[in-house]
């Protein structure tokens, strides 16, 4: 008998919850539960509590064309740059000799046939005497793939960059080919610059010909152009 009792007590709760129907469109069809957790998919939500949504993803198959590789976390103020009339800072590792612009780690490559464009804009507030000159590096050996006019006239006012191309695909995942947007090759053909299959370190560096002060320069990105 107490047995049955307690059996009788332990449901008790459960027969006492109360229970509403919602009902759809089609009066065949119920949900049962109420609408605290409901939502409509054709209305604005705000949603409470802790959510859990799929991470952002990216996916080749679907054709998606670009992403961005990284971007600079804020926008940048150079006093000063680095004059260099010869435009010598060609060897790996001459990151030293420029006036750093930035540097960030990369994600893998999603195709031998990518593109890498580097894109920003810049303001003038005073005349300058020369333009600047960009140094791109890539990989464990600060290696340089090439330098090129950095998009910036030398009068007042504002400059929108028209994205200089500064990795070309080359064939393979460990073979590359300089920058179209860069002056002089430095390679004629591929070159193993980095492995685009790990992730890889970016350098970017200025010098100026003659001389360059309060270089204003926002939004700067590297963005990978995706082919299969």
């Amino acid at each position: 008998m107490k047995t049955i009792l307690l059996l009788l007590l332990t449901c008790l709760p459960l027969c006492a919850a109360t229970t509403y129907t919602v009902l759809s469109d089609n009066t065949n069809r119920t949900i049962t539960g109420g609408t605290t957790n409901l939502s409509f998919l054709n209305a604005n939500q705000t949603f409470t509590g802790t959510n859990t949504f799929p991470a952002a993803g990216f996916f080749p198959a679907n054709m998606i064309g670009q992403r961005v590789l990284w971007s600079s976390p804020t926008n940048i103020y150079i006093p000063t740059v680095t004059v260099n009339a010869t435009q010598n800072a060609t060897n790996n590792g001459d990151y030293v000799n420029t006036t750093s612009l930035g540097y960030g780690v990369i994600p893998p490559l999603l195709s031998s046939n990518s593109i890498l464009v580097l894109q920003h804009s810049t303001t003038r507030t005073n005349a300058v005497a020369s333009g600047l000159i960009l140094y791109f590096y890539i990989g464990t050996g600060t290696n340089h793939t090439g330098s090129g006019t950095f998009a910036s006239a030398t009068t007042v006012g504002n400059t929108v960059s028209t994205g200089p191309v500064v990795i070309s695909p080359g064939g393979s995942m460990t073979n590359w080919i300089q920058g179209t947007s860069f002056g002089t090759p430095l390679v004629v053909g591929p070159y193993p610059f980095f492995d685009g299959t790990v992730s890889n370190t970016i350098y970017l560096g200025l010098t100026t010909p003659t001389g360059h002060t309060n270089a204003l320069i926002y939004g700067l990105r590297l963005v990978e152009f995706f082919s299969p």
